[in-house]
C-alpha cells in the first residue's frame, strides 16, 4: 500500500465517449495523471483485482440501460470498497444524479458533458485530486519495455545510441549502448533524439545523475533543458500516453476471455 500511495492510482475511463478522447485524455496525462482507456467492461473486474486502489469513471450512455448501470455501479461498489467510481454522461438528468451520488455514495463524482468540455475538465481533476489520484509523486515515470524505446545523438562525429528505461514530462533515465563515454553530472547533451513505437522528439538534455555499479552498463538521469518547445513537451506527453495505453492492452490479454 505504500508503493501505491507513492506511485498514485490508476484511472480508468470506461466506453469513453469522442470527447474523452479529445479533449480529456492527453489533458489529463499532461496534468500527471495515469490515465487509461477501456472499451469492454468485461474485463474492468479483472483489472480492478488487480489493481485495487484504481479510480474508475463510467459511461453511462453506453451499452447498458439507465438501470443496468446502477446495478453495475453498485456492484463495483460493494465488491471493491477501495476502489473510487464516478460517471460521466453527456445529459443532464438531477434525478439520476442523486441516484448515483446519494443513493449509491460514489466518490467519483456525477461529470456532466453537456456543461461544457472545460467545466467538465476541471470537474474530473478535482475529483481526482481530492482522491489522490496522483499519490506523493509528481510525474509520471513510464517505464517502456526493453528495446522499444531508444535515443540517439551526435558525438565527437559518430553517432551515439543508447535505450530509454523510463521517460517522464522532465525527462528519462537511459544508458549508452557502448559504455565507453564517460559524460560527467551537468553535461549539456545538444539535439539528442528520443524514439518510441513510431514517434521522435528532438531536443537537448543535462545530465543531472550518473549511477555506475560494477558490471553493469552507467545509468544517466538526464533533464530536458528548459528551452524545450511546447510541441516536443506535448510529444513527450503522447509518448506516455501511447505507452500506458500499450501496457493496458498488454493486462488485457493476460486476463481469460469472456463470453
Amino acid at each position: 500500500m505504500a508503493e501505491q500511495a507513492f506511485e498514485g492510482k490508476k484511472v480508468f475511463f470506461l466506453y469513453p465517449h469522442s470527447s474523452i478522447e479529445e479533449y480529456f485524455h492527453l489533458f489529463l496525462i499532461k496534468n500527471e495523471f495515469e490515465v487509461y482507456l477501456l472499451r469492454d467492461h468485461r474485463y474492468l473486474v479483472d483489472l480492478l483485482r488487480r489493481f485495487p486502489s484504481s479510480i474508475v469513471f463510467l459511461n453511462i450512455d453506453e451499452l447498458f440501460t439507465e438501470e443496468q448501470w446502477i446495478q453495475f455501479t453498485q456492484k463495483l461498489v460493494q465488491e471493491f470498497p477501495e476502489v473510487v467510481v464516478g460517471v460521466f454522461t453527456a445529459y443532464n438528468n438531477p434525478a439520476l444524479s442523486q441516484r448515483y451520488l446519494i443513493d449509491l455514495g460514489i466518490k467519483g463524482g456525477y461529470v456532466t458533458l453537456r456543461s461544457g468540455m472545460d467545466n467538465a475538465r476541471q470537474t474530473i481533476v478535482k475529483a481526482l485530486i481530492a482522491n489522490e489520484a496522483r499519490g506523493r509523486r509528481r510525474y509520471i515515470r513510464y517505464r517502456p519495455t526493453e528495446g522499444s524505446a531508444t535515443f540517439n545523438m551526435k558525438y565527437r562525429g559518430e553517432i551515439v545510441t543508447g535505450l530509454v528505461y523510463d521517460i517522464s514530462s522532465v525527462g528519462i533515465s537511459a544508458a549508452f549502448d557502448r559504455d565507453i563515454y564517460d559524460f560527467p553530472e551537468k553535461t549539456l547533451l545538444s539535439d539528442v533524439q528520443i524514439m518510441f513505437r513510431g514517434l521522435r522528439v528532438k531536443l537537448n538534455l543535462v545530465i543531472e545523475i550518473k549511477r555506475s555499479q560494477p558490471g553493469k552498463k552507467t545509468t544517466y538521469v538526464m533533464i530536458f533543458t528548459s528551452d524545450i518547445l511546447p510541441t516536443d513537451r506535448e510529444k513527450i506527453s503522447t509518448f506516455i500516453l501511447r505507452g500506458l495505453q500499450i501496457d493496458l492492452e498488454k493486462w488485457l490479454e493476460e486476463i481469460p476471455k469472456k463470453a
